[in-house]
């Protein structure tokens, strides 16, 4: 009999953007100074696709901002941010992870805006 693998569940959806979302940001940070403005993209681009998951799982059509602003913010602040998020997801308990999706959402739209007007300014 062959099986049909299933599709993860939103849980490990979330958890596997949350990695990739903590890889972009180790990367950043051991990033010489020249490559974190190339490194800065790949933040974003897994933050759009962390913000374009979590939509699918609360079954969500919000847009993503890709318009560039003039101000600057720092990428620190910003990281801490999204960390903060990432933190309060994996702890958690099971009743209360929808309603945390919310809040992961908005700090990663927030941190999306963030890398737009930082590069804008580098």
């Amino acid at each position: 009999l062959a099986t049909v693998p299933r599709a993860p569940s939103g849980t490990a959806q979330v958890d596997s953007v949350l990695s990739c979302i903590e890889g972009a940001i180790m990367m950043y940070r051991n990033s010489p100074a020249e490559l974190q403005e190339a490194v800065l993209m790949t933040i974003r681009a897994a933050l759009l696709s962390a913000v374009d998951t979590i939509n699918k799982i609360m079954g969500d059509n919000e847009s993503v901002p890709s318009t560039k602003t003039a101000a600057s913010t720092r990428v620190d602040s910003m990281i801490a941010c999204v960390e903060g998020a990432i933190h309060m997801w994996r702890n958690s308990p099971a009743e209360l992870k929808q309603g945390v999706l919310m809040t992961l959402r908005a700090a990663f739209l927030s941190a999306v805006v963030s890398t737009i007007r930082e590069q804008s300014q580098i």
